[in-house]
């Protein structure tokens, strides 16, 4: 599950005065992709008194609100004039490539403060528009509709006012999530994965995994028991891969091309028979002289373990620690700019990388371990 937001709640806006007449405020995203309305947030600036009566979806196609969306009367997570504040929503589902207008009704009263801030989408933060996750939201250029409001209406009221490209702090939330499982006999397809992540794919009984694809750093896993053959995973970049089974395992011979170091892991029981690994451009051990006896390959299997870990510690978090939802860079970073990462997630955690990182220990040895 991963959750978006356009604006991360790192805006703050100035308070623009009272909603006198009463106004209704928006702001447009398009879904790139299928996804669950979860929240609606909005700054309450400093000397409110007061917060939105109402909230709402609006379809730009239709002018209509969407159903399951509109909230007569919303409970925001926060009092006014303590920023950002969010309704919650049960998940109401929205329809990739749609366009939406995010709305709340501000009621009229002489010491309710509402934000403002002008020319946003035009030559502030929101000039190139903004785009995190399946929202995109355009500019004022491309749509004159973005920052659009109502005036002097009683309820929320879909908007007919160009404001030239000001926000006033309104936002939206939604859920994204994606999960594939099985047991039994099963044929994964070949996954393709790039940048930093994660992938794993157990299975139980027979299972057949086809050769995967991954650029960047990462983790490639393949547990599995009974009768499983692994073909030859390719990697590029640095990483490691560790195959797991047992009773008859065959392993393929893996090609493992990149920089940095690499280590390989198998282990299992019963008859194995293990193909010799090719690596091109890590560093690898210098040949041991042959062992003998029931300990044999016990200092190669200590060295490996030693070359994984370092090669772990020397990753950047790719996750949460907290919630487990990828890290991501602030909106609009360029791309390739060396930034600090963040959790997306709208809890309490706030969780910042590399400012918030603890370097785990081995509780056995008191050196740096894995979590």
């Amino acid at each position: 599950m991963a959750v978006f937001t356009l604006m991360a709640q790192g805006v703050t806006l100035a308070n623009a005065g009272n909603a006198s007449p009463q106004l209704t405020f928006t702001a447009e995203f398009t879904l790139t992709a299928s996804a669950s309305l979860t929240g609606i947030w909005f700054y309450s600036p400093a000397g409110a008194a007061g917060l939105p009566d109402q909230c709402v979806l609006f379809d730009t196609s239709t002018q209509a609100e969407v159903s399951g969306t509109l909230n007569a009367s919303p409970s925001w997570s926060g009092a006014a004039a303590s920023g950002w504040v969010k309704c919650t929503y049960s998940p109401v589902a929205l329809t990739s490539g749609h366009t939406y207008l995010v709305a709340v009704h501000v009621p009229p009263a002489s010491s309710d403060g509402y934000g403002k801030t002008s020319a946003f989408w035009t030559t502030g933060p929101g000039a190139s528009g903004i785009v995190s996750g399946p929202l995109s939201a355009p500019n004022y250029s491309t749509s004159t509709l973005q920052g659009a409001v109502a005036s002097g209406q009683s309820s929320i009221t879909y908007p007919t006012i160009t404001e030239s490209g000001a926000y006033f702090g309104v936002d939206v939330e939604v859920t994204t999530s994606s999960a594939v499982t099985g047991t039994g006999s099963t044929a994964a397809s070949k996954p393709s994965l790039s940048g930093s992540g994660r992938e794993s794919m157990p299975g139980s009984g027979g299972v057949r995994l086809p050769a995967p694809g991954l650029s960047g750093a990462g983790k490639e896993s393949f547990p599995g028991s009974g009768g499983t053959v692994a073909p030859s995973p390719s990697l590029h970049g640095a990483g490691w891969t560790t195959v797991r089974g047992s009773g008859g395992v065959s392993l393929v011979k893996p090609s493992l091309a990149g920089a940095g170091r690499a280590a390989a892991r198998v282990s299992g029981s019963g008859a194995i028979a293990l193909v010799k690994p090719s690596l091109a451009g890590f560093q690898q051990a210098p040949a041991q002289p042959a062992q003998t006896g029931s300990w044999w390959g016990l200092v190669s299997v200590l060295r490996h373990n030693q070359q994984e870990f370092d090669a772990y510690q020397s990753m950047p978090s790719l996750a949460c620690p907290v919630c487990g939802e990828p890290l991501k860079p602030p909106p609009n970073t360029p791309a390739g700019a060396a930034t600090e990462l963040y959790c997306p997630y709208a809890g309490d955690h706030q969780y910042h990388e590399p400012r918030d990182r603890v370097r785990p220990m081995r509780p056995s040895t008191g050196r740096p371990g894995v979590m």
